[in-house]
């Protein structure tokens, strides 16, 4: 073989990374079709309405929270869901003095927390301050 008829590096590597973007497009599909159909065994719609309801908290957050609290069927109250996450306050104190700032008891899901953060933080920024949003829109036009 002739060293000029060889496809150069910048080919190979091209070609490969189409090999692997189709590869992992498949298997986000996939992902996908898992999560819909985990997410179809509960009652999505009303589940769904009702979380949306919620400031900061999207279709995609919905969706998590009901897959993950596994549509909210085996909790009975509000007290549950929230040690079921992780985020119950916790007091850690030896004999009669409890020392330090009070903190959440994190015996969740950290991924869950984080997801939950985000909404808060989003809901907080858009309800507490929609001068700020307006401004960022039109510098984004």
């Amino acid at each position: 073989m002739k060293i000029g008829k060889l496809p150069s590096q910048s080919e190979k590597v091209e070609n490969r990374l189409k090999i692997l973007l189709a590869q992992l497009t498949y298997h986000i599909e996939l992902l996908e079709e898992i999560v819909y159909q985990k997410f179809q065994v509960y009652n999505p719609t009303y589940l769904v309405d009702n979380l949306r309801s919620i400031p900061g908290i999207g279709a995609k957050m919905a969706t998590v929270l009901i897959i993950v609290a596994k549509g909210f069927g085996t909790f009975t109250n509000h007290r549950q869901v929230i040690s079921y996450i992780g985020l119950v306050p916790c007091i850690y104190q030896s004999g009669s003095s409890s020392k330090g700032k009070r903190q959440i008891c994190k015996m969740g899901t950290s991924r869950i927390r984080s997801l939950l953060y985000m909404c808060a933080l989003k809901a907080s920024i858009r309800l507490a301050k929609p001068s700020v949003i307006d401004f960022m829109q039109k510098e984004n036009q």
